[in-house]
């Protein structure tokens, strides 16, 4: 992530103050690793005006660079030390990156040179440097203008405008999850193999809110944790599986593979090795211990390894497996669109003669 402060941005006074710390110590370490590359460029120089030299001439063809930096942090510069390494890194990567698209194309592209105090105050920010936080920020503003517009009389130009701002906040909060869910699903179809299995979770059930309570004696009504339910179901809507669930099998159906869905029931409890289901089996959230065969390993991936065999059963059943579990159909039932419901004894009317009836 490249960060600068050439186009006009507001950051917090803190964070403006340690970004510009890190840039003027990146711009260091880059014009350091120059004046370095010239002075060893000049020492080549010399040698190869010697009758004993048969290398390269260091002008004109590519020549091994390093990315060491540690060289740099002395007493004179003991603000160096003051920034993480990485900042100092990235800036000898950049420095050198110039250097290889240059012999990539040296039409094209120039010699690098020493960096000044003119050019474009940037930093180039890898991720052991920063973390996103997600979308709270944008929630919590949200919810701040929903207030700000409850309070503002119905028909006013500022209310309106305020739900505006609600509108923008909702389409980038969307925007942002959508972002990340087509980019994980993507990597998740990148690294998986040519079969996939998941679950089939019902969401729909999942999310709804808690039943009321009532007391038997006094009919009052009592607690429900109806408050923990909603910022459950809130998070499992902010999780959005349901879209996450289409864009992996796009994903995978772009790749040439396959997604296959098994039942959900009890994969956390079932052992991966010796089959056993029991809600004993898990004594914390992380743990899982067998009491049949005293397999213990952690609970997610033993819930992934009962998903790959049920998905394997799934496969080689040809798709029977999740039929057989739900048992037999009911008798008088229609199994198909051709099939019609009718009661025992009565004939088949003219229009149901015409569907059963095959078209060619």
């Amino acid at each position: 992530m490249q960060i600068g402060f050439r186009t006009r941005c507001y950051p917090r006074p803190r964070m403006a103050g340690t970004l510009a710390q890190w840039i003027g110590c990146q711009r260091v370490a880059k014009t350091a690793k120059h004046e370095e590359l010239a002075y060893f460029l000049w020492l080549r120089s010399r040698a190869v005006l010697s009758p004993s030299w048969r290398g390269p001439d260091p002008q004109e063809e590519a020549f091994p660079l390093d990315q060491t930096f540690s060289q740099y942090k002395t007493e004179l510069t003991p603000w160096l030390s003051d920034v993480p390494s990485q900042v100092l890194r990235n800036g000898v990567t950049l420095y050198k990156q110039a250097w290889a698209r240059h012999w990539g194309n040296p039409a094209h592209f120039r010699r690098p040179r020493r960096p000044k105090k003119g050019d474009s105050h940037s930093v180039w920010l890898t991720r052991e440097l920063f973390r996103f936080l997600g979308d709270g920020r944008l929630e919590r503003r949200k919810r701040h203008y929903q207030r700000s517009a409850a309070r503002k009389r119905k028909g006013s130009r500022r209310r309106e405008k305020t739900l505006g701002k609600v509108a923008r906040c909702s389409a980038r909060i969307k925007n942002i999850r959508e972002d990340f869910l087509k980019k994980t699903a993507r990597a998740i179809a990148e690294a998986a193999p040519e079969v996939t299995a998941m679950e089939c979770l019902n969401l729909k059930g999942m999310t709804r809110r808690a039943k009321p309570k009532a007391d038997e004696r006094t009919g009052r009504w009592l607690r429900n944790g109806a408050t923990r339910k909603t910022g459950l179901n809130r998070a499992l809507a902010g999780a959005a599986m349901g879209n996450f669930r289409i864009h992996l099998e796009r994903a995978l159906r772009s790749l040439g593979k396959i997604l296959v869905f098994v039942p959900a029931a009890h994969s956390s409890q079932e052992c991966s090795e010796c089959s056993h289901t029991d809600a004993l089996n898990r004594p914390d959230q992380e743990t899982f211990l067998c009491l049949r065969c005293g397999h213990g390993s952690n609970a997610d991936l033993n819930a992934a390894k009962v998903i790959r065999k049920r998905g394997i059963a799934l496969i080689l059943t040809a798709g029977m497996a999740g039929r057989a579990r739900s048992g037999s159909a009911r008798p008088n039932r229609p199994q198909g669109r051709g099939d019609v419901r009718r009661n025992r004894g009565e004939q088949p009317s003219a229009a149901s003669g015409m569907r059963e009836t095959p078209s060619f």
